[in-house]
Order: C-alpha cells, then sequence, then structure tokens
C-alpha cells in the first residue's frame, strides 16, 4: 500500500511539472482551415491558450466574435485575413522575447472591437506592430476600434519604433487606415512609425488626431531613415499634436543615407507643434549626394506653432537637391511660426541646395521665403507672406485683429484671458497686457510702422502683421 500511494505522488507531480514546464514555454500554434470562428476547433497542435505565439497563414479567415482577453498571447503572426468583431477583444501580452509582438506577413487586420498589444519584459525594444515583407501579398491594418499599443517598458526610447514599415518587395504596398481610438503609450522621444525596408512604400488613411490641443506628445510621429515612400492618402484627415523635445530631430525626420525618400501628401495633414517644442517641424537632411528628400503636397499640409530651429529645415550634403512640391492649383501649404522671430522654412547653411515648386497656395508666417543663392524657385501660383498663425483653428477664426494706422482693435474669441504682445520685426516686445475672455480692446501704442501683434493663452498661439 505504501509503495502504491509513493508511486501515485511521484506520478501526479511528474504530471504537475510537466504540465507547468508547458505553459512556461510558448507554443507556435497555427489555424488549419480556411475560413471560421477564432473560437471553433480549427487550430494545430490544439487552440491558443496563454503565452502561444499564434500563426494565421496565407489564405486563411479568421474572425473574433467573443471577449477573449483572458488568453494573452506571446504574439501573433497574420498572413492570412484577421477580424476583430465590434463586441470582441483580443490581447497580445508578452510572456517571452518575441519580435514583433503582432506581424502582418502579407495580411489583413480588422479591428472593430478591442486589440491590446503590450510589452511585459523591461527593457525589451521588440515592435508592437510590423509590417513585413510579403512579395505575394499587401499589408493592410484597419482601425475603428480600440486599439491599445503598449511598449512603456522598454528601452533607448528614440531608437525605436513603434510600428515598422519593412514592406519592399517590387508593387507591394503597406496601408494603415486610423479611426476608432488609438492608445500609444511609449517613452518620451519615441518612433511611431518608422521605414526600415529599403523602397517600402507606405500609406497613411483615415480620420484621426494623435494628441490634442490639451495633450501634446513628445514623440516622432514618422522617421524615414531608409529609402522609400509615405503617402498621405487623399481621403486622410491626420493631425499631430507635438512637444518633440529631441534636438536633433522633427516631428517627421527624412534622413536616408541612401537612395532618398518621399513624403506626399494628397490629403489633409497637419503638425501642431506645442510650446515645449525644441526641435524641427520636416526636418529634410540628405545624407549623400543621390538621396535628395522630397516633399509633395497634392491637398492640404499644415505645419504651426512652436518649431524654434524650423518649421521645415533643409540640411544635408550639398550635392543632393532636396525638393518642396505645392502641385495643383488647389494645393494649400501653410508653414507658420507661432514665434515672429523663428524661420518657417530654414536652410541649414548656404550651400544645401533647395528647390520649390508652387502651383497652388504657400502660406508663409515670416515677410519672404528664404531660399539663400542655391535655392530655387518656380512660383506659379499664390505666396502668402506674414501669414497669421493660429494652433485652435476654431477659436482663432473667431479672433479679430486690425488697425486703423493708429491704433489695434482686438475682438477676443476666447472665453478666457489671452496674453497680447506687440512686437517689432526684430522680435522685440513692447508692449504686453492681459485680455479678458470675450471682449475688444482698443490699444494705443503711439508707434509707426510694421508690427506682429501676438495673442496667447492655455489653447491658442495667433500672430498677425498690422501697419501703424
Amino acid at each position: 500500500m505504501k509503495n502504491s500511494t509513493q508511486l501515485f505522488l511521484k506520478t501526479t507531480i511528474i504530471v504537475l511539472v510537466l504540465s507547468l514546464t508547458t505553459n512556461a514555454f510558448s507554443a507556435t500554434i497555427t489555424y488549419a482551415v480556411a475560413t471560421g470562428d477564432w473560437s471553433a476547433a480549427n487550430w494545430s497542435p490544439q487552440a491558443p491558450v496563454t503565452g502561444d505565439d499564434v500563426v494565421i497563414p496565407a489564405g486563411a479567415i479568421v474572425t473574433v466574435t467573443t471577449d477573449l482577453s483572458a488568453i494573452e498571447l506571446n504574439s501573433l503572426s497574420v498572413s492570412g485575413s484577421l477580424t476583430i468583431l465590434s463586441s470582441a477583444k483580443l490581447t497580445v501580452l508578452q510572456k517571452t522575447s518575441k519580435d514583433p509582438l503582432v506581424n502582418l506577413t502579407g495580411g489583413m487586420i480588422q479591428n472593430d472591437g478591442t486589440l491590446s498589444i503590450t510589452q511585459n519584459i523591461a527593457s525589451n525594444n521588440n515592435y508592437g506592430l510590423k509590417f513585413s515583407d510579403n512579395a505575394s501579398s499587401d499589408n493592410s491594418f484597419t482601425n475603428t476600434g480600440i486599439l491599445n499599443i503598449d511598449l512603456s517598458k522598454r528601452a533607448a526610447a528614440q531608437l525605436a519604433s513603434c510600428i515598422p514599415f519593412t514592406q519592399n518587395s517590387a508593387g507591394r504596398v503597406s496601408t494603415m487606415k486610423f479611426g476608432g481610438t488609438i492608445n500609444i503609450n511609449v517613452p518620451i522621444q519615441s518612433r511611431i512609425f518608422e521605414l526600415l525596408g529599403t523602397g517600402a512604400a507606405v500609406i497613411l488613411d483615415g480620420t484621426y488626431s494623435f494628441g490634442s490641443s490639451s495633450d501634446y506628445k513628445d514623440w516622432r510621429f514618422l522617421h524615414m531613415g531608409n529609402p522609400g515612400t509615405v503617402t498621405i492618402a487623399s481621403t486622410a484627415n491626420i493631425s499631430v499634436y507635438a512637444n518633440y523635445t529631441n534636438t536633433t530631430n522633427g516631428v517627421i525626420c527624412m534622413n536616408t543615407p541612401a537612395a532618398g525618400n518621399s513624403f506626399i501628401n494628397n490629403g489633409t495633414f497637419s503638425i501642431y507643434g506645442g510650446s515645449s517644442t525644441v526641435a524641427y517641424g520636416i526636418y529634410m537632411n540628405t545624407q549623400v549626394a543621390s538621396a535628395p528628400c522630397t516633399l509633395t503636397n497634392r491637398g492640404v499640409l499644415r505645419v504651426i506653432g512652436t518649431f524654434p530651429k524650423g518649421a521645415v529645415y533643409v540640411a544635408g550634403n550639398s550635392a543632393g537637391v532636396n525638393t518642396i512640391n505645392n502641385l495643383t492649383t488647389s494645393s494649400v501649404m501653410s508653414v507658420l511660426h507661432s514665434e515672429p522671430s523663428f524661420a518657417a522654412i530654414k536652410l541649414f547653411s548656404i550651400s544645401t541646395p533647395i528647390t520649390v515648386n508652387n502651383e497652388g497656395i504657400i502660406n508663409l508666417s515670416t515677410t519672404s521665403l528664404n531660399l539663400g543663392t542655391v535655392g530655387v524657385l518656380n512660383n506659379t501660383g499664390t505666396m502668402n507672406y506674414n501669414t497669421a498663425t493660429e494652433i485652435n483653428s476654431s477659436i482663432g477664426n473667431k479672433i479679430n485683429i486690425y488697425s486703423n494706422n493708429k491704433k489695434i482693435y482686438i475682438k477676443n474669441g476666447s472665453t478666457n484671458d489671452i496674453q497680447f504682445e506687440l512686437i517689432d520685426l526684430t522680435g522685440k516686445i513692447l508692449n504686453k497686457s492681459i485680455l479678458k475672455g470675450e471682449s475688444s480692446s482698443i490699444i494705443n501704442p503711439s508707434l509707426k510702422g510694421i508690427f506682429i501683434v501676438r495673442l496667447t493663452s492655455s489653447s491658442i498661439n495667433f500672430a498677425q502683421k498690422i501697419s501703424l
């Protein structure tokens, strides 16, 4: 009896140890039929459990119909099609190092429910959502639900991207369409989107605001350190509110060392710089003669707010010609600084060549477009200088400033008090006062000449040229 009991206990312990060992290490689970529900018995070798690496192969069409958030996947790879319905949830919570956490390899993800992606290992720089290369199929991610990406435990934030694009096979395109709610939790100065594949083609679409006038992000929105093209779709309306504190880069950084890269806006794309921003809006820095950077606008492109080093900054190898295109007669490009003394478009040195081609409308907050001796302007459109600068358009459009050559008349369109400053063209503040909310003010500075009026509060930063 004693021997039998001991044998039973030993056997039980062995089974428990094996069970714990199996759960401690992830298994690779593959969807094994063409079409079906995630919860159906269509997996090989068994249904996914917490800690598993899940693969949806090419040709497979999988739908998540229920709340599966209790099953914390270690990673997810999609070469087929995955749809998360509005009432459904799916969770990827890293258990062991796996790069990336979610991998699109010629696949499609449609998130109408909740998809949560979390790095759970400190100082680990695995990517959150990667668009990997596939020679046969495009990659596509569409969000209309809730997308949570938490990489807050990672290290070397400024060198690690959250969502990289590496699909570079000829004719293949990666598309990400924004919508719903997107919650991104990363260390400061992180790269949110990045071109990693040589020659990658990326389309960003949808309507979304990353941050707001009360929530500026210390992010680099897009890093283009490799050759390729990022296109904002004609149907897109995307805004980025940035308090970016990396002094050597921009909210959009184009600095490929190889065959050049291109940022194309066909829709509406806006970058708003907050008061803490110490860098650039769009940073064009060609590294070698054969690698120019090209910025092309066929829609509405705004770079507005505080960018001390230049809203658009052009630098790099003197033999590589950078190009800014504002094409089609309906294209509008507004490069506006809330600080009158800052340059809107700034050249790093007079030896940095640049060509500006304008067929539409370019609005500048400065008195001119400074292209130096190496810049070429081909203008068949309209150039508006000393354009008023505003961050919050809904409030800014209600503000009215004008003069009768003697006095300044101001109508405050905000319910909050606003600080008034009168500034000469050298940047010197000549007059300062507080204007009460939703009131009209008349200011008589007893001055003559051309000046800048600036109005600031917690929600607006507005500047306009006047004549006295």
